[in-house]
């Protein structure tokens, strides 16, 4: 699901995903290891640090700006090494520019793409003061949407549920212009959460993943994503703004340990190797408010129809590095868990250019020389993503 039509070449290598983060930007590019295939190799991956978001982002628009035009000058920094090919982009909206909000639409409305569309337009119109605090002005608005596949009923009515997801035009035109002044060629845009799940969607290709429920938190430093999926499709989203920041911050890096971990996997046949801190991180409090967040939005599919019982929850994101909190967090939502490492299943990574800063402790790998890197998710999925568009 793209908020953007993605146009791809004849090339193999797919546009280059890139990932404009609140503390780092993040981009990944992959090619197809034959046309018309999904397996890809990786082509080169960048990521650079941009401290400074947090002083901006309670500073008015035209310090945003200044924030967005900064990053873009990273981006084009990044794309004027050789490591990237071409400059056709595909971009993730931030996620404090978007919102995400599941809702219901009247099943007769089904029959038309016009009349969902016109449905929640509506429903965001009557009820965005409830979902978001302010009005929202359609109109001034770009609206995509996601169809769940659960029929529901309320006020005596049967109803789809459906995940609408929405940004300013006014940002949009934002963006556009700030890439277009930097040389960027975007081709797509797209969502976080939406990238989350592409990233990973391609490891759930067997008959038993099918009906499996997953979890995907991506743990940022300004919010945080939640995903769930049956199998590869999507059944929920929502964009939490708990985070797990003063973890992120205060969280010593963890010893290596002799313990060799435990063997788990999402989808595929190749294993994630995680080894979680034998001792729960005791400044991790400030879980409580993400903890709740995630329940209710467990509570929410269970009062769709959506089975509340997850296979297993996959934490992304800058903040899967503490692995001491991801497993706090697990334990208090009573699930398995696991760091999700996005180059699962992509072929060639040792022949890719990586960043510099990726060698780790071979403790710390998924598998030898395969660096632990849960941050590159949303971009790789970006990237990934535009072979399932090739495929189809």
């Amino acid at each position: 699901m793209s908020l953007g039509a993605v146009h791809l070449a004849g090339s193999p290598h797919l546009p280059i995903g890139v990932d404009l983060g609140s503390s780092s930007v993040t981009l990944a590019q992959v090619r197809l290891v034959e046309r018309g295939s999904r397996d890809v190799r990786l082509v080169a991956v960048d990521t650079a640090k941009t401290p400074g978001f947090e002083e901006n982002i309670h500073s008015g628009p035209s310090s945003q700006q200044s924030d967005r035009r900064r990053r873009f000058a990273e981006v084009q920094e990044m794309l004027s090494y050789e490591n990237f090919k071409g400059r056709k982009c595909i971009l993730a909206l931030p996620a404090r520019d978007c919102f995400v909000q599941p809702l219901s639409v009247p099943r007769e409305c089904l029959e038309s793409p016009q009349d969902i569309q016109k449905a929640i337009e509506w429903e965001l119109q009557d009820k965005g003061e409830m979902f978001f605090g302010s009005p929202i002005n359609v109109q001034e608005t770009v609206i995509q949407h996601l169809m769940t596949g659960h029929e529901i009923y309320e006020d005596g009515l049967s109803k789809e549920e459906v995940i609408a997801f929405g940004v300013s035009r006014d940002i949009v035109s934002q963006y556009l212009k700030m890439a277009h002044d930097a040389k960027i060629k975007i081709v797509g845009l797209n969502v976080e959460s939406c990238a989350l799940l592409e990233c990973f969607s391609r490891l759930l290709r067997r008959s038993a993943d099918m009906e499996r429920a997953y979890m995907f938190v991506d743990l940022g430093v300004t919010s945080t994503q939640v995903v769930l999926s049956r199998g590869p499709n999507m059944v929920f989203a929502r964009n939490l703004t708990a985070t797990i920041g003063e973890a992120i911050e205060e969280a010593p890096e963890p010893e290596a340990s002799a313990d060799p971990g435990v063997e788990v996997c999402v989808g595929g046949d190749q294993p994630t190797r995680v080894v979680f801190d034998n001792e729960p991180d005791q400044r991790v409090d400030c879980l409580s408010e993400l903890t709740d967040g995630i329940n209710q939005c467990l509570e929410y599919c269970e009062s769709v129809g959506e089975s509340r019982d997850i296979d297993r929850i996959v934490f992304t994101g800058g903040g899967a590095y503490n692995k001491g909190a991801c497993n706090e967090l697990a334990v208090r939502l009573g699930l398995s868990g696991q760091v999700g490492n996005p180059l699962l299943g992509i072929k060639d990574v040792n022949l890719a250019s990586l960043p510099k800063n990726t060698n780790e402790r071979t403790a710390d790998q998924a598998k030898p020389g395969m660096p632990r890197c849960p941050d590159w998710a949303v971009a790789m999925g970006l990237s990934v993503g535009a072979s399932i568009e090739t495929a189809a």
